[in-house]
């Protein structure tokens, strides 16, 4: 404080006036349109659906996840929801059409008894399988692992 003035105020009342500037124009902005979701490399019209609880038994989750996909995707045929023989918890559900890949897994995120719907991704450890160059590591010093050639 020098000669009864704060110093700094300026700064305040300026910092001030920006903020309520920007909130103003903030919400005025026209509102965000959701993107739609990019799948990557995955079995056409299938998902992996893994429920919350065990107790729920495979019949009951199957009926559930037919009951919760024929409500949101209407006409679109459910071919088929079958458990992982390793999980009980875990089902691959196939649809006719990929298409409703998108709302299938949006319909069954909201099920309160579904941990998680993915679709059923290709993974693979190759990026071009007939290019052996481009399959190498980007590791510079690659050339000196003479156990990884």
């Amino acid at each position: 404080m020098r000669n009864g003035k704060i110093k700094g105020s300026v700064s305040f009342q300026s910092a001030a006036v920006l903020a309520v500037t920007l909130a103003a124009a903030h919400a005025q902005a026209a509102p965000v349109q959701p993107r739609a979701r990019v799948i990557p490399a995955h079995v056409g019209g299938e998902m992996i659906v893994k429920m919350r609880d065990q107790a729920v038994g495979q019949k009951r989750a199957s009926s559930l996840l037919f009951s919760a996909l024929s409500h949101a995707l209407g006409d679109a045929k459910i071919l088929s929801v079958q458990p992982f023989q390793t999980d009980s918890t875990l089902f691959n559900v196939k649809l006719s059409d990929d298409s409703k890949l998108s709302a299938a897994i949006d319909a069954l995120s909201n099920e309160p008894a579904v941990k998680y719907a993915e679709p059923n991704l290709i993974y693979t450890t190759q990026t071009d399988p007939s290019d052996p160059v481009s399959n190498l590591p980007n590791d510079v010093d690659f050339s000196k692992l003479w156990g990884l050639h």
